[in-house]
């Protein structure tokens, strides 16, 4: 960074128009001191002097010479000595000791920074040291520890912390710290770095020259403002803003009757994506909250899957585009499509939401999976299957609002099918149309169910978190299909975008009596096999990422279906495996079900409390209007093997609220 070659002219200028005291006027003595001779700071910050005791060496014209003054408890003890200087340091650690400017002598300071304990008993005029004892004058200096003491002159500077004691003067200083400070005033800066080696926050005493640094790669800053207003001859006389490399600087004179807060502004960059990534004028651009959005938590990458949050008064408008950005939504979310988690806490309009969905706020339109938890706000949702086939890119959605949706059937489509639990119909033309736009609204509510039906030959691939491709003439693979003919090799994988957070893929899991040859390895992340004469029902199964499956009778498994994803969790971690999974799957805030009646009620009262088909009593409850609807709806059993009914305190396991929740998702 090129803030020293800066903060070194503005000290400089400042030292120009200083009256400086020093140790000899303070004591009335007008005779101008002379500059210690032979003091070279090494790199490892301590003075150059000779290394055999005695001996002396030539540093800058002056004679440094080194001898031995005493042996004491404490072990051998040298001394360096200078033109107006001396060093004591303990023999075989050159970093020990204290090393005085005398009085009458004046010291420059060095760019490296002194590791010595340094008493001061001249002038320094800058530098930066470690530990400063002072007695004398300093000038502009950087020190990170400091006494002055009775006879101590600050003159400008920057100090980490005041330590001990402050029994001298101190007409004007930056500080980290408060500590042993009389009349002093704040000073804010958030994000900014304050005279090369602070930042945030500092304390002034009088009123010292001070340059605030805020990186700024991208040259979006277009001002400074002091207090909230815009910095001026008026509310920051003198000021001076400018540029030192990254990096947007204002120089200006600490006023000594006020606080101050100094705030940068910035131009905003509005949300545009390229290649999946937010971008500016540079490149990929991580945004801040200023811009209304943040892109990975700040940190700039190229990586895709990263995260996304929006402020609260922000729209984020996607432009169409398709990312895999997990998004925080605090403001309003519309136009594209995502393929990653979303959390909303604000307004979603005319998105496809691929993943898990999380609502806490308002859903306008769009068209969403069959991860997603609608909230409290429970809209009206038309829910759209596709055998054979995806419904914007998805097996199962549900459209709220008025939406605009693409049915895509697999190669070998001959036709559309409809069924479903609603009047829905096709034209003769849309039924042999692929691929099939359709315009439905959420609140005709009801289910489409769509099956592309095949030539002859061809047979679907019905898969849940899992894709299949075609393969090439050398057998790589090729595209991505949803149906294959028989005796066609299909290559089988995971999808790892899907696969719930803390778990690991476990297996394949076939439905039916299918078998499948080739090669196939239901163990294998990624496998492949020949395509039977007949359609293939597979999804992919999950475990926690912690626990190993063992090898033994018993093992308790627990398997999640397509209503909310595949996912097999427990064996010796069931409990926490399953408290995992159902806080992820229920309504976020939802408490767990024991019982009967708790689980009926939740699975009723996501449903929309619907009407059960047999006729209760007027005064029928809540509980038994849910536990009627669930058992008409196959939910729950209606009597034991012995003929004895259930009652509503019976318990429930945890692996029972899940096959329940999740075929109640189903429906």
């Amino acid at each position: 960074m090129k803030l020293k070659r800066l903060v070194s002219a503005v000290l400089a200028i400042g030292m120009a128009l200083t009256i400086l005291p020093t140790a000899a006027f303070a004591a009335g003595n007008d005779i101008v001191p002379s500059e210690v001779g032979g003091l070279e700071i090494t790199e490892e910050g301590y003075p150059k002097v000779p290394d055999e005791t005695p001996g002396s060496i030539v540093v800058n014209g002056v004679t440094v010479t080194r001898t031995n003054i005493t042996t004491n408890a404490t072990g051998p003890l040298d001394k360096c000595t200078g033109e107006g200087w001396w060093w004591t340091p303990y023999r075989n650690k050159p970093g020990s000791g204290t090393m005085t400017i005398a009085s009458g002598y004046s010291y420059k300071g060095s760019k490296i920074r002194n590791e010595i304990v340094l008493y001061n008993q001249g002038t320094i005029n800058g530098g930066k040291y470690r530990y400063v004892n002072n007695s004398g004058t300093i000038n502009d200096c950087y020190v990170h520890q400091i006494i002055n003491s009775a006879g101590g002159v600050i003159n400008g500077g920057t100090y980490y912390e005041m330590i001990k004691t402050n029994s001298g003067t101190i007409n004007r200083a930056v500080f980290k710290l408060k500590s042993n400070l009389t009349d002093a005033h704040e000073l804010t800066a958030q994000g900014c770095i304050i005279n090369e080696d602070l930042q945030d926050h500092v304390y002034t005493v009088g009123d010292p020259k001070v340059t605030i640094a805020f990186k700024d790669t991208r040259k979006k800053v277009s001002g400074w403002f002091i207090n909230g207003e815009k910095v001026d001859e008026t509310t920051l006389p003198g000021a001076v803003a400018g540029r030192d490399g990254d990096y947007a600087t204002l120089t200006f004179t600490m006023p000594t009757d006020r606080d101050v807060e100094i705030t940068v502004s910035k131009i905003a960059t509005p949300l545009k994506i390229e290649n999946g990534l937010p971008v500016d004028s540079l490149g990929s651009y991580f945004g801040s909250p200023y811009d209304g959005w943040t892109y990975n938590s700040g940190v700039e990458t190229k990586e895709l899957n990263k995260a996304m949050t929006i402020e609260d008064w922000y729209t984020a408008d996607l432009e169409n585009n398709a990312v895999k950005w997990r998004i925080t939504n605090n403001g309003i979310l519309q136009n594209g499509i995502i393929r990653n988690s979303v959390t909303n806490n604000g307004t979603v309009k005319d998105v496809t939401a691929t993943s898990y969905f999380t609502n806490n706020g308002t859903i306008e339109s769009g068209v969403f999976s069959r991860y997603t938890n609608f909230g409290e706000q429970n809209p009206a949702v038309r829910w759209v299957t596709v055998n054979g086939g995806t419904v914007n890119g998805m097996t199962t959605a549900g459209v709220v609002g008025e939406q605009e949706v693409t049915i895509t059937a697999p190669d070998g489509f001959k036709c559309w099918s409809v069924a479903g639990d609603t009047d829905f119909t096709l034209t003769e033309e849309q039924k042999h149309t692929n691929p099939l736009t359709l315009k439905l609204n959420g609140e005709d509510k009801g289910t489409i169910i769509l099956t592309a039906q095949s030539e002859e030959g061809y047979y679907p691939l019905n898969l849940t978190d899992g894709k299949a491709y075609s393969v090439t003439a050398d057998g790589a693979k090729d595209k991505e299909i949803t149906a294959a003919r028989a005796g066609d090799t299909v290559i089988l994988e995971a999808d790892a975008t899907l696969i719930p957070d803390g778990m690991v893929f476990d297996r394949w899991e076939i439905t039916g009596n299918t078998e499948l040859t080739g090669g196939f390895d239901a163990s294998a992340e990624k496998t492949q096999f020949i395509m039977p004469n007949t359609g293939v029902t597979i999804r992919a199964m999950y475990r926690m990422a912690d626990v190993e499956e063992p090898d033994v009778l018993g093992t308790v498994a627990v398997v999640a279906t397509a209503g909310v994803g595949a996912a097999v969790l427990g064996w010796t971690g069931y409990q926490l495996g399953t408290e995992l999974y159902l806080k992820t799957a229920l309504p976020a805030g939802t408490a767990i079900p024991t019982n009967r009646a708790e689980l009926a009620l939740l699975v009723w009262n996501h449903a929309g409390k619907p009407a059960p088909a047999a006729v209760l009593p007027a005064d029928a409850t809540d509980t038994q209007k849910a536990i009627a609807w669930a058992v008409e709806n196959d939910l729950l059993k209606a009597a034991k093997d012995n003929g004895e009914t259930y009652v509503d305190t019976d318990s429930v396991s945890r692996v029972e609220v899940i096959r329940v929740w999740n075929k109640a998702q189903e429906k």
